[in-house]
């Protein structure tokens, strides 16, 4: 992919960057400098580059983490404008195509700059210390982004109730909207950092070069620098004041997401539906007490509850594929895939989704099967068989299509999303209607 490649070719942008710059071997060493003495212009300008090159090492990974991030964000926007079924899983592609790309370029930054070099360029009168502090920090970045993802994966595609329930699709709105405004404050902040740096080292030729690589490979960092003062004090002044937002944002989410785990635990109460085993009258009104507060939801498909299985293990593996019809050599229409990555522009839906769980036991999956069978349109049209070891099912009607397979303890649903996963009362209501 794209990214990936960019990404990849990194180290070799840099060398021809840096050879650009200045033309010095890195490991030549002219008289005059060192520790001892002053530092001469020539061994200057071969720290610098080594500089420039860490910090763009750093800002690339920034671009992909923060960035990714942010354009996965920007796509549930749209649910929750309508809160339609397409803009979902556009949203859910999103996240999940950025997950990928992010955790693929996630490759550790090996620093060219020693303890040395930064005392130097110190002492020449460079303010650099904040270079150091964001390189090491890189892998502590990349673990809470990675959080990030995680937490956005689970509340996406993993059973929950944002989506079914008003409350919960509040809380879940406004958690999206603060960490939307925090990793765009994020990118703010590396943009502002850049200037002050290149402001600090004071080398026109190397800042040329150097704007111009991360013009082309980091568009997102580069675009909030537009406007951007060219003064170290005034830069210093907008940084802090954007610390002071993202410090804001913080205690904001807190407060959001404490709200949510407490509405949590009384919702869990309240939908602990057992219907096997429970007084039917009893689990009636608990379903209408729930779907009281549900989502006004549109055009979502036919459900299917969430499977047990889910709920306990949480490590299921979700793909989306978009078809793109493409022209044939014999003139005739051909099914070709299409992935985007992110910075695409996503228009349409997936035309098919593929999810994954590991570790699943036979009877599991046969009780599973019983269970979506009490949707009387499913049962009349599911299809069942066994080839070898494996449990096959599939399902066909005019709005439902989708196939769920048990093999080797692995059990795969695939469909065109005409399907949707759902908690057990949204099934029952969908049953009973």
């Amino acid at each position: 992919m794209k990214k990936k490649i960019s990404l990849a070719l990194t180290l070799v942008m840099l060398c021809a960057l840096l050879a650009a710059c200045g033309g010095h071997s890195p490991d030549s060493n002219p008289s005059g400098g060192g520790a001892a003495g002053l530092t001469s212009s020539e061994e200057l300008d071969e720290i610098t580059h080594r500089l420039l090159a860490d910090w763009y090492g750093y800002i690339v990974r920034c671009e992909y983490l923060y960035g990714d991030m942010r354009w996965a964000l920007s796509y549930l926007d749209p649910f929750f404008e309508n809160h339609s079924w397409s803009s979902l899983q556009i949203a859910r592609a999103a996240m999940d195509l950025a997950k990928r790309e992010t955790e693929a370029a996630a490759v550790p930054l090996e620093p060219q700059m020693t303890f040395d070099d930064y005392d130097k360029l110190t002492r020449s009168g460079a303010d650099v210390s904040a270079v150091q502090l964001a390189v090491n920090s890189l892998q502590s970045l990349t673990d809470a982004v990675s959080l990030d993802y995680h937490v956005f994966r689970d509340c996406l595609n993993s059973p929950a109730e944002e989506f079914f329930l008003t409350y919960e699709l509040s809380y879940f709105e406004n958690w999206a909207s603060l960490m939307g405004r925090m990793y765009d404050i994020q990118l703010r902040n590396c943009a502002v950092e850049t200037d002050y740096l290149l402001l600090s080292i004071d080398n026109e030729e190397s800042e040329a070069r150097f704007v111009e690589a991360i013009a082309a490979n980091c568009p997102q960092i580069n675009a909030r620098r537009e406007g951007n003062p060219q003064d170290q004090d005034a830069l210093m002044t907008q940084l802090t004041q954007q610390t002071d937002e993202l410090e804001m944002l913080v205690g904001e989410l807190s407060d959001v997401t404490g709200q949510a785990k407490a509405n949590l635990e009384l919702f869990r109460d309240m939908a602990d539906l057992d219907p096997a085993g429970s007084n039917m009258d009893n689990v009636k009104e608990s379903i209408s007490a729930i779907a009281a507060g549900a989502v006004d939801l549109k055009d979502f498909p036919t459900a299917l509850p969430y499977p047990d299985w889910w709920y306990e293990r949480d490590n299921e593996t979700f793909m989306y594929v978009w078809n793109e019809k493409s022209h044939g050599e014999g003139g005739e229409d051909e099914q070709a895939l299409l992935i985007p990555t992110p910075g695409d522009i996503i228009e349409t839906p997936p035309d098919q989704y593929l999810v994954k769980w590991p570790d699943v036991p036979k009877d599991e999956y046969l009780s599973y099967m019983l269970q979506i069978q009490k949707d009387p349109d499913i049962a009349e049209n599911l299809k069942k068989g066994k080839e070898g070891d494996a449990y096959l099912a599939y399902c066909e009607t005019a709005s439902v299509r989708f196939s769920l397979i048990w093999e080797e303890n692995e059990v795969s649903l695939m469909s065109d999303g005409s399907v949707c996963l759902a908690p057990y009362w949204y099934f029952y209501l969908q049953c009973t209607s």
